[in-house]
């Protein structure tokens, strides 16, 4: 997404890489079926809405592929505004599990993960998912997560305070 990529380049922090896609374009139930820019679909805004799990682990392969590139010497993190939000926490959870909705394997290896304006897709079956596995719940517990939300967030200032390592 331009708008992101143009404004995080701005920001002080010289030993980060920004990876900015841009969601691809797809009809959304929520707006009646209306094409626009979305990682998944969104059936009502609920918590006890449906989830579109095939949507949700396809954004985050297509997450964890742009990063799968990147070398095995660094640390990772992802992070997203709204539905980018959603996308990055949903990631985190195929990270801490070990693997996507779908059973299949989660390749990436995350460092951090951050959150504006968004939620957490299919909540209550993760939170059981990842607190049924010891695994799980210790990857869980060590990704530090930063989540923001509220009227205020337009005007927020973030100041990133970070050791030498």
């Amino acid at each position: 997404m331009d708008g992101w990529s143009q404004l995080l380049e701005t920001l002080p922090l010289p030993n980060i890489k920004w990876i900015c896609p841009t969601a691809p374009t797809r009809p959304v139930a929520v707006f009646g079926g209306f094409p626009c820019t979305a990682w998944f679909d969104v059936g009502e805004l609920s918590e006890d809405g449906p989830d579109d799990v095939e949507g949700m682990d396809s954004s985050a392969a297509h997450v964890a592929n742009l990063l799968s590139t990147e070398p095995a010497d660094i640390k990772i993190g992802v992070g997203g505004f709204s539905m980018g939000a959603a996308t990055a926490l949903y990631s985190a959870t195929c990270f801490a599990n070990g693997k996507y909705g779908n059973g299949n394997p989660y390749p990436v290896n995350l460092s951090a993960v951050v959150g504006l304006s968004g939620w957490l897709p299919c909540s209550r079956s993760l939170k059981n998912k990842v607190e049924s596995s010891q695994a799980a719940a210790r990857r869980a517990a060590s990704l530090p997560l930063l989540l923001c939300h509220g009227r205020g967030l337009c005007n927020l200032k973030i100041w990133f305070i970070s050791s030498a390592d």
